[in-house]
């Protein structure tokens, strides 16, 4: 059963059958994001060795970014019911925000989205697969391929068992509320423009200066660390073991980690992201126990 969400964010490129001109809007996209969001990112998996396909992945994200003829599509290991969850305590959630700020990044303000195997798992996995083709395809018999318009007051406080039942195979999403929260939190705070989501702790821009505001304690703070944009695998190598062990057990890791000022930055940045993903999530004890591990790497690495 497929699992992954696929975020279709239309594009302006037409030189699809130009292989420099592929990889040139690759690495400009990558420097496009990592420049909008203000984040350190890592950038793994490059794949430009067949010239029918030109993706990356943003590991601290958990998203591969797939060129297609007149859209990016951006496989994420979120659930769509991951998209589709909230309540009145969030109701833009983490995984609707993530997407919601990569479509700002890439010039946007709308998505498409549906489970893998209505895109990326299917016939259309292909570098000449156009928009059209997507709205129109009909893999089975059971599949409606009408497009709906998600509205987040459909599934507002609903719990899980009870959207299965109403999630549709395809919608598009216009991010309105998102919008219209952008406003109403720039009306609190005069003079800032938002860049990102207003959810947790949004990026905001006022007099050429970054800053993030903290919702929830009302306040503003100034950012002032330059962003870097990382894109070598064996930079990893130290996280995938801290992701699979204990603190303890990694402490040689991080030792070598801190020696390295490239290494710790990117290291740092994706625990915090990983963080920020499991705290989007339901907390169980196992979860709580992992999490109180990466907080315990990070206070290591900021000594």
């Amino acid at each position: 059963m497929s699992v992954d969400t696929c975020y279709l964010i239309k594009h302006s490129f037409r030189k699809i059958h130009d292989r420099d001109a592929c990889i040139r809007f690759c690495e400009d996209t990558m420097s496009r994001i990592c420049e909008y969001l203000h984040e350190d990112i890592c950038f793994l998996c490059r794949d430009y060795e067949d010239d029918d396909c030109y993706s990356f992945e943003m590991y601290n994200h958990m998203t591969t970014f797939y060129l297609r003829a007149d859209f990016w599509e951006i496989v994420s290991i979120e659930r769509q019911l991951d998209h589709i969850s909230c309540d009145n305590v969030h109701p833009i959630n983490s995984a609707r925000a993530d997407i919601f700020n990569l479509a700002l990044a890439l010039g946007q303000k709308e998505c498409w989205f549906c489970e893998d195997y209505l895109c990326s798992n299917s016939d259309l996995d292909s570098l000449y697969t156009t928009f059209d083709e997507w709205i129109r395809f009909k893999p089975e018999e059971w599949v409606d391929p009408t497009v709906y318009e998600f509205d987040v007051n459909d599934f507002l406080n609903k719990k899980d068992k009870d959207i299965y039942g109403f999630i549709k195979h395809k919608y598009h999403d216009d991010f309105r509320d998102i919008f219209a929260k952008m406003q109403e939190v720039e009306t609190q705070f005069p003079g800032f423009k938002l860049i990102t989501a207003p959810a947790g702790n949004p990026k905001a821009e006022k007099d050429g200066q970054l800053y993030t505001i903290n919702l929830r304690k009302q306040t503003v703070e100034l950012v002032e660390k330059e962003y870097e944009q990382f894109d070598d695998d064996e930079y990893i190598d130290a996280f995938y073991r801290i992701r699979n062990h204990s603190f303890e057990d990694c402490l040689n890791d991080l030792c070598f980690v801190k020696d390295d000022r490239i290494i710790k930055r990117m290291i740092t940045a994706i625990i915090q992201s990983e963080i920020k993903r499991m705290e989007s999530f339901f907390i169980t004890p196992k979860r709580r126990e992992k999490i109180a591990e990466y907080k315990k790497a990070l206070e290591y690495l900021e000594m």
